[in-house]
């Protein structure tokens, strides 16, 4: 999934699929899903500097995206604290296919421009 996210970038949705599929509590979805999209960032950082990306012109982007990650899971932790397990899934499942739809109206959408 990291090699192909390299090239593709919409890999978390494969990912959701797969772990779906593994019929856990909402928690360990929500753990799995993010421990597998933290290693598949990884793995393309390393493959990036292996191309010679260079990460020192993008330190102020990677901040803020590192705070906001760590605000987004302190409020998501809150949040998944007060949903029932059936309404998480149900959303869960729902925001994979809007997503799912989205990528595949704009790949049409580009194909036919």
């Amino acid at each position: 999934i990291g090699t192909l996210s390299m090239f593709v970038g919409a890999t978390g949705l494969l990912l959701g699929v797969f772990i779906l599929g593994q019929k856990g509590s909402k928690e360990e979805t929500i753990a799995n899903q993010a421990a597998m999209q933290t290693f598949n960032h990884a793995a393309k950082l390393v493959g990036f500097i292996y191309l010679g990306w260079r990460m020192e012109n993008q330190v102020l982007a990677f901040s803020v995206l590192c705070a906001g990650a760590i605000l987004g899971t302190r409020f998501g932790v809150k949040i998944l604290d007060r949903i029932p397990a059936k309404l998480f899934f149900w959303v869960f499942k729902g925001v994979l296919l809007a997503s799912a739809t989205k990528i595949i109206i704009e790949f049409i959408l580009k194909q036919n421009s």
